[in-house]
């Protein structure tokens, strides 16, 4: 677990998955990720909630098209967005072992 304070963005970012949590609404998007925290590079959103899992402050659930945040402290999580299955797991990348509900995908 990486040490010492959040940067501003990554405060930010937990800040909103903390008020999302605790409000029952979806985890921020990727887009909403970027908006806040003034970042250009679509790959900075992803990293910054990694990196907040990283550190021990959140767990992710990453689904096919969406993600469900658990906030360690508080044990809440992000809602599942409307449409999404609760039960679809991510999809395994090329090389990795599929889930048994996928048979023969790689």
């Amino acid at each position: 677990m990486e040490r010492g304070p959040l940067t501003y963005a990554e405060r930010l970012v937990f800040e909103a998955i903390c008020a999302a949590a605790e409000a029952g609404q979806t985890c921020p998007s990727n887009n909403t990720i970027l908006d806040m925290t003034g970042y250009n590079a679509a790959a900075m959103a992803p990293l910054m909630v990694a990196k907040l899992e990283e550190r021990g402050l959140i767990r992710v659930d990453r689904r096919q098209r969406c993600r469900i945040v658990e906030v360690v402290a508080t044990g809440k999580r992000t809602a599942v967005p409307a449409g999404h299955s609760n039960e679809n797991p991510h999809v395994p990348k090329r090389g990795q072992a599929a889930p048994a509900h996928l048979p023969g995908r790689i």
